[in-house]
């Protein structure tokens, strides 16, 4: 294949006009309303530098941006990625080019621009970038007045946004995204999301100045593509999603090379770095439209894990059932001086009610992740090995949760008070007989996770109490609380769950909106143990490190009675393993042995619920 057909970008324009048009009308937030600025388009010179005349900053601060009108033209979607090589001379990373792909209804623009040298004080400044992209734009004809509102969307934005020259000191934009962070070297790779997903950096909207010479207010809104990707794949991965796949470098360059690819290929680096912005537009548009008009949400939010608490309050409401009782919650009002606007402002949230929080540091103790152990070293001999997994285990496991009476919750230290389809947690020391194959209480360490000895003091669930009582362990309860399920109440998660069920059994196996269905189920277990433990993660608006909030469905209680749950029905199947066979592995859900499953007993309680509900989730009429 010649050089000049590697890259085709035929059909870029067609795979994101397809559902561009039906978005925008669907995404009540990021469309725009429709009306234009009556303004005369003139014509305006276009360069790949930075105008010497241009300040958008001294032009900002020269206009009172508050006194300034809104603009009402048609929003503008934006995919943005930049290029670059670190230098070891200079000791950072010199920015090679800043690549645009912009699209509104009326079409579509690529651009590529390039800063006049490596240095940093010859970065783009981000203001100057937006304001280049919207002078081509009026010059084709592609939008008729400045647009009301902006979606910038990118690929790992908390990269790409450092590289403009303007980003932590003089850029006026009000942006909404998230931030992304490894947030536990050794245990969780968390999402760090505001409760509404919003930040700002600066005080005041976008001012941009139409082909007239008039200013108006525009907003932009940041979408990191990365929170909205399963499992946080790279730009490659959601690319084959959609059908837009990225480009492969040519043979003799590499990621250290693109200087030299720049200068070798100039054609071929632009179409190459044009790509990843085309990617993360259509990814981004083909996501507005998933999340307004599959999901009927109102918008799109930040991430993933954001739509499954969209999706699950969605279903509350619909359902009648009333989140505030099920989790615990009470409204409170609190009031401060808003500077911006000169008057005081109202903020209402939601906190847990004085019953609910009595005992949560009891059920965060009792938190624990997945069951992760090895009992082989090295190759295995040679045999038949079977690799057993849960069904759907969290999803399933969140069917045992039920809304919770916290005003009835008790302190017992009674073992009987915990068996059964209870909800309770415990501070207790136990110990299993000499030869337990697999003790079954968790206990955690700091460096190394859970172990699971036979004799030790630990937090547990009232699930795995139960299954440490069948198995013959004597236990102490030191400390207890039970909280009672609501009377006549429920499962408050199997509506959900059905949902995504039926939901990803309807579309092509690996097909994007099935993937996109089974990320929105896995998600929201992890959204009800969100901000429990002590984790920062990066803030990109002042750079510097926060807590990990909790989100709008976190419940300490169902979190840990949910992992609980899992990781008893795990430890109930392994120690019915007959004695000899052997288990080579458990990881979280699943575990390899040399037993068959006709070796396997399946009629233990933990397991007997488990298999209930996922019938339940299957066969939702025959419940």
């Amino acid at each position: 294949m010649e050089e000049k057909d590697l890259f085709k970008n035929e059909g870029t324009q067609q795979d994101i006009s397809s559902f561009v048009d039906e978005m925008i009308n669907a995404d009540g937030n990021a469309a725009s309303r429709n009306m234009h600025q009556e303004t005369a388009l003139t014509h305006m010179a276009l360069s790949n530098d930075i105008p010497a005349e241009f300040n958008p900053v001294q032009d900002a601060i020269s206009y009172q941006p508050t006194t300034l009108e809104w603009a009402k033209g048609d929003a503008v979607y934006m995919g943005f990625d930049t290029e670059f090589q670190y230098s070891h001379a200079r000791g950072y990373n010199e920015i090679l080019s800043y690549q645009i792909v912009a699209k509104t209804p009326k079409g579509q623009c690529s651009i590529v621009l390039y800063p006049k040298s490596g240095a940093k004080n010859h970065r783009w400044a981000f203001d100057a970038l937006v304001g280049h992209v919207l002078e081509e734009m009026f010059d084709k004809n592609l939008i008729e007045a400045v647009p009301e509102q902006i979606v910038v969307f990118g690929h790992f934005l908390r990269a790409d946004l450092t590289n403009f020259s303007d980003f932590w000191k003089n850029q006026k934009t009000t942006l909404r995204g998230t931030r992304r962070t490894v947030a536990s070297a050794m245990q969780d790779y968390g999402v760090d999301v505001q409760a509404l997903g919003k930040r700002k950096a600066g005080k005041d909207a976008q001012v941009i100045e139409s082909p007239s010479g008039e200013k108006f207010r525009t907003k932009v809104r940041f979408v990191d593509t990365l929170a909205l990707s399963p499992n946080g794949s790279s730009l490659a991965v959601i690319g084959e999603l959609i059908g837009l796949p990225k480009h492969e470098l040519p043979n003799g360059y590499s990621k250290e090379q693109m200087h030299k690819f720049l200068h070798e290929q100039p054609s071929l680096f632009e179409a190459y770095a044009l790509r990843d912005s085309e990617i993360a537009l259509a990814y981004g548009l083909r996501m507005f439209r998933f999340a307004t008009v599959e999901l009927g949400l109102s918008k799109c939010p930040t991430t993933l894990g954001a739509i499954g608490v969209s999706v699950f309050q969605k279903i509350l409401k619909d359902t009648g059932v009333d989140k505030r009782e099920a989790f615990g919650e009470r409204e409170v009002k609190s009031q401060h001086w808003n500077m911006k606007l000169g008057r005081p402002h109202t903020k209402k949230e939601c906190i847990p009610t004085e019953a609910r929080e009595l005992f949560e540091r009891l059920a965060i103790k009792a938190y624990f992740g997945g069951r992760n152990e090895s009992f082989a070293c090295g190759p295995s001999d040679v045999g038949v090995f079977y690799d057993f997994d849960l069904s759907g285990a969290y999803t399933t496991g969140m069917v045992d949760v039920r809304p919770l009476d916290y005003d009835r919750s008790y302190m017992t230290k009674n073992l009987d008070d915990f068996c059964g389809h209870v909800c309770g947690f415990a501070r207790v020391r136990f110990s299993f007989p000499d030869g337990t194959r697999f003790p079954c209480l968790p206990v955690h360490h700091e460096l190394y996770g859970l172990y699971f000895p036979l004799t030790g003091e630990t937090y547990t669930t009232a699930p795995e109490l139960e299954v440490a009582i069948n198995m013959g362990g004597h236990v102490e309860v030191l400390q207890g609380v039970v909280i009672p399920w609501l009377e006549d109440s429920e499962s408050l998660f199997l509506p959900f769950v059905q949902l995504i069920r039926e939901k990803r059994n309807s579309y092509p196996k690996k097909s994007f909106e099935e993937a996109m269905w089974k990320e929105i189920g896995n998600s929201l277990y992890g959204k009800t143990a969100q901000g429990l433990r002590d984790k920062t993660a990066f803030e990109l608006a002042n750079g510097l490190t926060k807590d990990i909030p909790r989100s709008a469905v976190t419940n300490p209680y169902m979190a840990a009675h949910t992992t609980g749950f899992v990781r008893a029905v795990i430890a109930e199947l392994i120690a019915s393993i007959p004695r000899h066979r052997r288990v080579i592995s458990v990881t979280t859900d699943g575990f390899i042995t040399e037993a068959p499953l006709e070796e396997l007993d399946t009629s233990g309680p933990l397991c007997t619920r488990f298999k209930k509900y996922d019938h339940w989730v299957v066969n939702p009429l025959n419940k």
